[in-house]
């Protein structure tokens, strides 16, 4: 039986997707291309696996827009046969999977909320937290590595910091996706498709970056 899924998601986003959980990724991305989108999908799929996960951005609010998207995903997941309604609680800070009690939590802009605890952590637009806080984020997180967790930042591009320096240490796994790359892999296309235009000419898809930009 096809996966749903397979028909929604685009290359890119699928290699996110399959990105193991204990590992360091990084992912940069041009603003709208929807990487943080397919990075909540994931966070959901792993909480049946056991794998709980807590979600940093750039301030709190932001944290729990994530866990809006996973919200989404869970009612997708729902709707398609792919799960139970009945197994989840959906707050608005913390999505948990009943039968295997695990969570993801959204969690303010701190370090010091990190510590003493478990799971996999998703840093979002994290080049723009201030430097000194996201090194200090960094560090608090480091021991979760013991219990085989592990961290995956997504971000657009900004100034040069920690984000910069994970990206090109070479102890992390890269994905770079730009507007164009994007574009070229369906993200127009798949925006008209789910809005209901007209199929898009390359032209249409070249005015449209455009005015994005």
């Amino acid at each position: 039986m096809r996966n749903p899924l397979s028909d929604i998601l685009l290359p890119y986003q699928k290699l996110i997707l399959k990105e193991p959980h204990n590992k360091k990724v990084l992912i940069t991305k041009s603003r709208r291309t929807g990487a943080t989108w397919v990075m909540a999908l994931r966070i959901i799929l792993d909480l049946p696996k056991s794998q709980p996960w807590l979600v940093i951005s750039y301030r709190f609010e932001a944290s729990k827009l994530v866990l809006e998207d996973c919200a989404y995903w869970v009612d997708w997941l729902c709707s398609h046969g792919l799960s139970k309604s009945s197994d989840w609680i959906i707050l608005k800070e913390t999505i948990t999977y009943k039968p295997t009690s695990k969570a993801v939590k959204a969690l303010p802009c701190v370090a010091r909320v990190v510590r003493g605890k478990k799971g996999n952590v998703f840093i979002d637009e994290a080049a723009h937290i201030p430097n000194a806080l996201l090194g200090d984020i960094l560090d608090a997180i480091r021991p979760l590595s013991i219990w085989g967790y592990g961290v995956t930042m997504v971000s657009s591009p900004f100034l040069p910091g920690h984000f910069t320096d994970a990206k090109n240490s070479g102890d992390w796994g890269v994905h770079s996706i730009n507007i164009h790359q994007a574009v070229e892999q369906g993200l127009y296309k798949k925006i008209c498709e789910e809005t209901g235009r007209d199929k898009p000419t390359d032209l249409d898809a070249s005015e449209w970056i455009a005015k994005l930009l």
